[in-house]
């Protein structure tokens, strides 16, 4: 009978030790920027490390209402290299998720979260913002159609070369100039929508 016991308690825990393994480490001090994945977490902490813009923006998305989910996973339709999504909302708080496109370079990819993070921010100053529908119906209003229920704002734009030109500052990274064809038309935007 012991020895079962202890074959139960040993695989529970290696279960358990697998399991927590499996799961990406919390971003601290930001609990509500969450990464779905290691490559999210490392951009994130690279983000707020090299950029100021970066982080002012992840510590107002932490004092607002906002939760917002952020992934890299490569996906199979790459319209856009980056989008901002609307997920759900309950009383207390309006979830989102924000995806960049892990095949850039990664300083095509933090520029792309600083872009991203920027649509967040006009979330979070837009209250009135309850469903991907008001989303919609905001940004009809407040920003510049890129495609089929696709919008950007010029402000977003900014935002991803501001972080492209803190990037290339603290690290003497590449210029704008200097980036590939492709990643320069990432940098264009178009990520808000369905």
């Amino acid at each position: 009978m012991r020895t079962l016991l202890l074959f139960i308690a040993t695989s529970m825990a290696a279960g358990l030790a697998a399991e927590a393994a499996a799961e990406p480490p919390k971003l601290e001090p930001f609990a509500r920027v969450r990464p779905l994945s290691r490559e999210a977490q490392s951009l994130l902490l690279e983000g707020a490390a090299r950029s100021a813009t970066i982080r002012r923006m992840l510590a107002r998305i932490e004092a607002s209402d906002v939760i917002v989910y952020v992934d890299t996973q490569v996906t199979p339709r790459r319209i856009v290299s980056a989008w901002t999504r609307y997920v759900s909302s309950s009383p207390i708080s309006r979830m989102l998720r924000v995806h960049v496109d892990p095949t850039y370079s990664r300083h095509v990819q933090l520029a792309l979260l600083g872009h991203e993070l920027r649509h967040v921010m006009e979330i979070v100053e837009a209250p009135h913002i309850r469903s991907a529908e008001d989303m919609l119906r905001h940004y009809r209003t407040h920003g510049v159609e890129t495609g089929y229920n696709r919008y950007d704002t010029p402000e977003a734009v900014e935002a991803g070369y501001i972080v492209s030109d803190e990037l290339r500052q603290s690290r003497g990274s590449l210029r704008v100039a200097d980036l590939r064809e492709r990643d320069r038309r990432a940098l264009a935007g178009g990520s808000i929508g369905g």
